[in-house]
Parts: structure tokens; sequence; C-alpha cells
């Protein structure tokens, strides 16, 4: 019925137009014929339009740090001279085309290109202050001959955890994890992924399979041979009347890096712990071989719908194998330059967050840790043991109000108390001023 009425609509304002145009109209053979056609063009422009989806978001933030050109991971390094700025964090636009069993996704996001988290900040005056990068470019294909499993091809989202699948528009905090950030940088990979998830009448529909082969490098281009695997199990369901909704997640990470150096730091001689040192393997075959990148997670959420409001409590873990430089422990997205750097790191997120029953507010405290070298701690870590900035364990205690003033638009106020690990090394035998405010506004449609 709705499909008719369209098309005696359509005739009706192609009649009107008619008798705009002419002073008489003749409905024989030939100009119903015509009529006929224009409709059927316009319905079928209707139909390609039906199936194209546009959706995106920006944020516009107000950022106080404690220290002039402090380091930070909650949007990229800040200026050498500046402890606060007014930046678009980011500017998303996301295009989705779906036809019958396959599903076309393209996202677009405006950026400030020194906004790069754990890198160096230019000075240069001649930077583009913005820049347009790609982040969704994959396409997604369900199985025509079994409905429960669908290949995703392309520049996509890593399997891995909760928080770095969870869009940035909903996200409760500013940023994602340090850990997140330094581990899966973007949280995107080009690669090759299979789901498995059945049908929504079946009661297995709660569980969902993933698994994929990726490059590596993340939204950087391919530099090696080598291709990474992940692979993730979630369960995903709630009671009865849906007043709690609860989720479980295993994930898994198999890859590896590049190594460029004959020297490889790759275990830690402990013999008198007060000084321990890094073991070096000093060897010319080292050079074109692989550290072993490998990383184990389980994360959980589960929220409470009461009289109070909704509660949920949310945490990951994530421990594993993760090769990098003296300086860093993020994965690289570039082939690494320099000696590499093996450790054995730990790390994790606990949220709180509270929707106040009727009012439109949320609550957010979050507790963040990654320690890149779980081997060591305080003053075991020294420059006289080879060991670098990259072994140093960060926290962060951050709390938050949100104000959900529409379905389109947000208000976020965050602070962010990060403490440093005081070790042997120099400028971080203290616990460095690098606490952060946020205050954003989001609006998106």
């Amino acid at each position: 019925m709705k499909k008719l009425n369209i098309k005696i609509l359509l005739i009706l304002i192609t009649l009107a137009t008619f008798g705009a145009n002419a002073q008489e109209v003749t409905l024989n053979d030939s100009t119903f014929n015509d009529l006929t056609g224009r409709v059927t063009k316009a319905e079928g422009d209707l139909t390609l339009l039906k199936k194209i989806k546009i959706n995106g978001w920006i944020q516009a933030q107000y950022q106080h740090i404690d220290t002039l050109g402090a380091a930070s991971v909650a949007g990229g390094n800040f200026q050498p001279f500046s402890d606060s700025r007014m930046i678009l964090r980011r500017g998303r636009i996301k295009f989705t085309y779906e036809q019958a069993y396959a599903q076309y996704v393209l996202q677009l996001d405006v950026v400030d290109p020194t906004l790069t988290p754990g890198t160096s900040v230019g000075t240069s005056s001649s930077a583009i202050p913005f820049a347009v990068n790609v982040r969704d470019f994959y396409m997604k294909i369900n199985a025509p001959f079994w409905n429960p499993l669908t290949l995703t091809v392309g520049m996509q989202n890593r399997p891995f955890g909760f928080e770095v699948s969870q869009s940035s528009q909903v996200r409760e905090t500013p940023e994602r994890s340090r850990f997140v950030q330094s581990l899966l940088p973007n949280e995107r990979d080009l690669g090759a992924m299979v789901t498995l998830q059945a049908p929504k009448t079946s009661p297995l529909h709660v569980f969902k399979i993933n698994a994929g082969i990726f490059n590596g490098p993340g939204i950087a281009r391919e530099f090696d041979s080598r291709k990474d695997f992940i692979g993730q199990v979630t369960l995903n369901s709630s009671t009865k009347n849906e007043r709690i909704q609860y989720g479980l997640g295993v994930s898994y990470y198999n890859g590896s890096v590049l190594q460029t150096d004959s020297t490889v730091y790759s275990g830690i001689d402990m013999t008198n712990s007060a000084t321990p040192n890094f073991i070096a393997n000093k060897n010319g075959s080292n050079i074109g071989e692989y550290a072993k990148r490998t990383y184990y997670g389980v994360d959980a959420q589960v929220s409470f719908d009461h009289g109070l409001g909704i509660t949920t409590l949310r945490a990951e873990y994530v421990a594993g194998t993760q090769p990098g430089v003296a300086s860093s422990s993020r994965s690289s997205e570039f082939a690494p330059v320099g000696k590499a750097y093996v450790r054995n790191f730990n790390a994790g997120y606990f949220y709180f967050i509270h929707k106040i029953a009727n009012l439109p507010f949320q609550l957010v405290y979050k507790y963040d840790v990654y320690d890149p070298n779980s081997k060591v701690a305080g003053y075991q870590i020294n420059s006289a043991g080879k060991f670098g900035t990259g072994d140093i364990k960060y926290t962060t205690n951050g709390f938050g109000v949100n104000y959900l003033a529409s379905a389109n638009l947000k208000f976020m106020f965050y602070y962010d108390m990060i403490t440093n690990e005081t070790v042997g090394i120099s400028g971080y035998n203290y616990d460095k001023s690098d606490n952060v405010f946020t205050a954003r506004m989001q609006f998106r449609f």
C-alpha cells in the first residue's frame, strides 16, 4: 500500500509538471508511457537513496594541562609553549551502502595531524592545520549460502577487547585507555575477518566469533612480509525483563614485528634484584628476523536498570609480549629503527558509569593502568640496566560528568589524574605534572 501511494503521488506531481508547462495535456498511450517511465525512474532513485545511510559527529573541546608542552595521550601532545588549547578532536562522516548480501562502508575523519599521542609535535609554521584521514573503508559480505557467516575485507576495527571497537561518539570518556593507544594505535588495521553469529531467532545468537588476518601496522602501509592473527569470542545477553544486560569477551593477538638492528633486548637478568639488567642479544642475524607480539585479553560489562537510574560496570585486562624501542612501547606503524626491546606487559581498566534517573546527567569514574614492563619496577628501571622511558608504568584516575542535552547533543567535563612510576631515569625520578582537564561539546547526526 505504501509503495502504491508513492506511485500515485509521483504521477500527480508529474501531471502537475505537465500542466505547468503546457496549455493542454492529452493522456494518450504515448503520454501515459512517458509518465510511467518517469515514475519508474523516480521510484528507482528513491530505492537507491534508501540504501545509503549517512551519519557523523563533531567534537570540539577545550583542554588544560598542568605543564607547558607536556606529553599526553588525552588527544595528543601539547605544543612546546602551550598548556591549554581549543581543538576539533574529531570530525567524522560515515557512508554506508547496503544491497542484498553486501555492505560498503567509508568513514572519513577531519583531524589535526599534530594530535598524535606519544609522538613529538612539530613547530613549523607551514604545518597543515587539518587533514582528512580514512578511518573505515571496507566491504562486508553476508554469505548467501549460510546466514551466520560474514566476511569483512578492508580497513576495519581490530576485533580485540571492548574499548577498541566502541565508537568515540558513545564512549563516556574523551579518549581510549593508554594501553589501547599504545598496543593498538588508531584501533584499525587492513585485513580480512570472518564473523560467525547465529540468527536472532536462535538461542546461540548471544555468542559471536571473530577471526581475522591483518597487516599489523594499523592504518599505515605494510612494511614486512608477516601477517598478524586476531581472534575473539564474545557473549552478550540480558535477563528476560532486560533490566540487567551483560557481556563477556575473550581476545587473542598473535603477531610479530620486524627487527632492523643487530641488537635485541629480550630478557632481564634478575641475579641482583636491586640492579637488574636487560639482556642483550647482539648478532648480525637478528636483522630481518621478527620479534613476537602476543596479547591475551578478557573483558566484561554489566548494566543494571534500577530506581536510581542505570549503573554500568566495565572492565578489561590484557597481558602479553610487546616489542618496542628504548623510549617507547607503542606498536610501530612504520619499520622500526634502532635496537629492539621485547617486554612482558600487563594493563587494564575499570569503569563505573551511572546515568541518573530522570535527569540528563551521567557520572563517570575510570581507573586505567598500563605497565609496559611487568618484570621490573621503580628504581630498578635505570639507564645503567639498559632500561628506558618505554618501561615506565602509568596509572590514571579519571572523573567526569556528561550532560546529555538531547539524543544528538552531549557536553562532557572530564579530569584525568595521571601518575607515572618514579624511576632511576633523569626527568622521571618524580611524578610529572601532567593532569588534564577536558571540556567537550559533541554533536552527531
